[in-house]
């Protein structure tokens, strides 16, 4: 056997961990270095973003696909993050929750015999215990000078449920139109 042959045993026996070191970058400007042991905490399912015909809801909301939006909740340590049509993600120190991943479902309420659009639902985030999953609802409002989206406000709805409030300038576009 000769020493590459080794070398592969060695390698395809042994489990190798992988040091990550990356900075995330925060909506107000703010950086902090995350270092993570094993890279495939980071990964997200592949995003392939909604094409023309799949994208459900209203028009307006289009340029919100795959860009982010980042906020804190004031009596937490958490930074929130934002991907429209992608998922929301909780950011703890070093630790990375899923919240959710967008799966088509948008959240609608009756108003004078009209279905208006008020948000969307992200699921299938990391389990929190007792067998669920984290989920969110998120909800826009008019932010009609906002130059990117914005997480306003973050609350907890229920058990390893959490609502989020995100401001953008598209929203005033859907308000208008309902």
């Amino acid at each position: 056997m000769g020493k590459w042959d080794t070398l592969l045993n060695v390698l395809t026996g042994v489990c190798v961990v992988a040091l990550v070191a990356t900075r995330v970058y925060y909506g107000d400007g703010e950086a902090e270095e995350v270092v993570v042991e094993d890279a495939s905490s980071l990964a997200e399912p592949e995003f392939k973003p909604p094409t023309p015909t799949s994208l459900t809801g209203p028009q307006a909301m289009r340029p919100v696909v795959g860009r982010c939006a980042y906020g804190t909740n004031p009596a937490e340590h958490f930074r929130y993050e934002f991907c429209g049509y992608r998922s929301v993600r909780q950011h703890s120190g070093s630790d990375v929750f899923s919240l959710g991943h967008w799966k088509g479902k948008w959240i609608t309420k009756e108003e004078g015999g009209k279905t208006k659009f008020v948000g969307q639902e992200y699921e299938g985030g990391t389990p929190c215990g007792g067998g669920l999953a984290r989920r969110a609802s998120v909800f826009f409002t008019c932010v009609p000078d906002a130059k990117a989206p914005k997480v306003q406000k973050v609350e907890p709805v229920g058990a390893c449920h959490y609502g989020l409030t995100v401001g953008t300038a598209q929203w005033c576009e859907v308000e208008k139109s309902q």
